[in-house]
């Protein structure tokens, strides 16, 4: 009886250890497999090695220096792919008062250039004057550029058209004036770029009457004074212009330089 319990004993032990044994050979078959495989790569360092395009304008501004009233200037900005994959231009979009123009190809391989052309003629405003240009691409880190030119218009020639004139403006208010035209209809107003300007016409007899209203915040930032062009279109297509003249008070002269440091 003592020998069948130690018998049963033994093989017990002995069961074990083989369980055991194997138990650790399979842990340790894995742990070296794992370590053999290389590392996964992270989804940043993959993101890092794809070939992408990068946009390239350099400079990206222009100063055409003082231009006259209505004279037409030219600029080209240089574009190029300094990436590694196709640049894909989109679109150009130039703001109100000038236009743009892609010379070229719109899909750059690596290395490729190409031109955008910028064509200015003032001929509603003068003083400083500041333009932009938005270039739309596919390259990641820039999709849209900004491109800016800016120039310095000589006032137009005096004549005897009418002229409102708007001394000592203040940017935080709106300035009232109004000017008397030998036109009975007023069929259109045009504007052009000076945004900050509404005008109201208002039949006086044998004329009209253009009440103007000039809004000192709307004006240029960068400009102390200017003169725009306004054209009122009569029946039968008789164009009359209107010289309007502004210039700013000394108190926002001090709020534009403040606010610009």
């Amino acid at each position: 009886m003592g020998r069948s319990v130690k018998s049963k004993l033994s093989l017990q032990i002995f069961y074990r250890f083989v369980v055991t044994s194997l138990q650790v050979m399979t842990i340790s078959s894995f742990i070296v497999r794992a370590a053999a495989q290389p590392p996964a790569p992270t989804p940043t360092a993959a993101l890092a090695s794809s070939p992408v395009p990068v946009i390239t304008i350099d400079p990206k501004s222009f100063d055409f220096g003082r231009i006259q009233f209505g004279q037409t200037v030219i600029h080209r900005f240089k574009v190029s792919n300094t990436g590694q994959a196709t640049l894909h231009i989109k679109a150009v979009h130039a703001n109100c008062g000038c236009t743009s123009t892609l010379i070229g190809k719109l899909d750059l391989e690596p290395g490729e250039s190409t031109e955008i052309e910028a064509t200015f003629k003032p001929e509603s405003s003068s003083g400083a004057v500041s333009k932009a240009i938005l270039v739309f691409s596919d390259d990641p880190a820039h999709p849209r550029l900004t491109l800016r030119f800016k120039a310095d218009v000589l006032p137009p020639p005096s004549s005897d058209r009418p002229t409102v004139s708007f001394h000592d403006v203040d940017r935080t208010s709106l300035v009232h004036g109004s000017v008397r035209l030998p036109v009975t209809t007023v069929n259109e107003i045009r504007l052009g770029d000076a945004t900050y300007l509404s005008v109201y016409p208002k039949p006086d007899g044998d004329g009209t009457i253009l009440d103007i209203v000039l809004d000192g915040s709307r004006l240029p930032k960068e400009a102390m004074s200017g003169q725009n062009i306004l054209t009122v279109i009569s029946t039968g297509n008789v164009t009359v212009p209107v010289l309007i003249s502004w210039d700013l008070n000394a108190d926002s002269h001090k709020g534009t330089q403040g606010s610009q440091r």
